[in-house]
């Protein structure tokens, strides 16, 4: 299916235009389906809302020369002429509802609202706008919570924390999804682009009975892990799907991984160490690290049994030379990972971190001395690293600009590894390439650590 938005043109179009759309732009439609909209700019449209009367002129037009087979149509819209004009030439009604500062704290009633307005063959649709992952949760209840059957209906999340509802419509029971258009132009926050939803995450294709996976961070969106494992699953003739789920505390994450159901899940930052916490089962690696970043279901009460992959993930991209000495950027819970990995290779570690007090207790957990912590701006002088790692988010998109140590000056002597892989070159592995440095991106950790996730993934169906 296709929407046209007629509200970003600027004048009402007259017969010789309506005629090139008709002959110009439908064919270009390839015979499918389209809804026609002119959505206002309150309703997070373009056309001008003090220009009622242009647009509902415009609705006319555009249902008597074109035919759409939808017209959406805000809750509340009285326009008779229009409804008329809609039924007269065989359109279906899409019934929306849009929403860009929240979910609507009476969900439930702004539901059925909506599902009264609609006949038969119509469509109920409310696009919200949800400001953590228990918002998602009560959207999964709410939708849950309409009939069968009429009114069909379209059910999404905007922004980040949405974004699994978009790549999975069968979850709120939706008719279908949106994307943006096929090169990103215009898309509106959360959109995926159509070969994403069709390949990547089977749109279409996928529904229930499928089992779910996650990646879980905070932000999440920048995530590869979608790309990667839905391709191996797609590939190896699996029903599952991954999806990305943004939530801010851990304890949101369990409530929407019970709702849904998750089967298993990648942990980033910043809730490695919360689901170590919260697992009830814990694999040696995982407890060695003092951080978790993946979660399978136990299937005892549906808790948790949390392992560590990025140790070995990491441990797989050193290069094949003597390390004596390494530097380790950031406290979290990867930098936990990497203490562990560099530290049972008998390696010494130096950690410097925003906050010295967080890596001091890292430092103690791991049996590190007190003067193996530095601040961020060093002094780096008697460190002497033969490994320089960074482990914190800075520096990842969209902040590439950023540098997470501009104080320390490479020698051109260090293998220099990042474990950002969004983007693959970052501006401190730029920096120490030009000081001539081996440099390791975090693509090749990503790698290694996704496919030790995707064996527990599958291992567990």
């Amino acid at each position: 299916m296709f929407e046209l938005r007629f509200d970003l043109l600027s004048t009402l179009p007259g017969p010789d235009e309506l005629d090139l759309i008709r002959a110009d732009i439908l064919p270009r439609l390839y015979g499918r389906r389209w809804i026609a909209t002119i959505r206002r700019d309150d309703d997070l449209g373009a056309w001008p809302c003090s220009d009622e009367t242009g647009r509902r002129r415009l609705f006319t037009a555009v249902l008597t020369a074109l035919k759409p087979d939808y017209v959406d149509l805000e809750t509340g819209f009285a326009g008779g002429v229009v409804l008329e004009a809609a039924r007269g030439n065989g359109a279906s009604i899409v019934r929306s509802l849009h929403d860009a500062t929240g979910v609507p704290e009476d969900l439930d009633g702004v539901l059925h609202r909506l599902a009264d307005e609609c006949e038969p063959g119509d469509v109920a649709k409310l696009a919200v706008a949800p400001r953590s992952a228990t918002d998602v949760v009560r959207l999964v209840r709410a939708a849950r919570g309409l009939p069968e059957g009429e009114p069909r209906r379209v059910i999404l999340g905007m922004g980040e924390y949405g974004l699994l509802t978009r790549a999975a419509p069968w979850i709120l029971r939706s008719e279908w999804s949106y994307s943006s258009a096929a090169d990103g132009a215009g898309a509106a926050p959360g959109h995926f682009g159509p070969e994403e939803l069709r390949n990547l995450f089977r749109v279409g294709t996928a529904g229930p009975g499928w089992r779910l996976f996650a990646v879980l961070g905070a932000p999440v969106a920048h995530s590869r892990s979608p790309a990667y494992h839905n391709a191996r699953l797609a590939a190896d003739g699996i029903e599952a799907v991954y999806l990305p789920v943004r939530a801010d505390a851990f304890d949101e994450f369990e409530a929407l991984a019970r709702e849904l159901p998750i089967h298993g899940a990648s942990v980033t930052v910043p809730h490695k160490e919360a689901a170590l916490a919260a697992a009830r089962e814990r694999a040696d690696t995982a407890v060695r690290v003092g951080a978790a970043n993946t979660l399978i279901r136990t299937g005892i009460d549906r808790g948790w049994r949390a392992y560590n992959t990025d140790v070995d993930g990491f441990l797989s991209a050193l290069p094949e030379r003597p390390l004596h000495r390494a530097l380790v950027v950031g406290a979290g819970g990867a930098a936990r990972a990497v203490v562990a990995a560099l530290t049972g290779r008998k390696i010494d570690v130096t950690i410097c971190n925003r906050t010295p007090a967080r890596a001091a207790r890292l430092a103690a957990e791991f049996g590190l001395r007190e003067s193996s912590v530095l601040p961020l701006k060093g002094p780096f002088d008697d460190v002497k690293p033969d490994i320089v790692v960074q482990t914190t988010s800075v520096g990842m998109e969209p902040r590439v600009y950023v540098d997470p140590v501009p104080a320390y000056r490479f020698s051109g002597n260090e293998v220099v590894y990042d474990i950002i892989y969004t983007p693959e070159e970052t501006r401190f592995l730029r920096r120490a390439a030009r000081a001539g440095c081996t440099v390791i991106p975090g693509t090749r950790m990503f790698a290694a650590q996704a496919a030790l996730q995707y064996r527990l993934f599958t291992g567990s169906l």
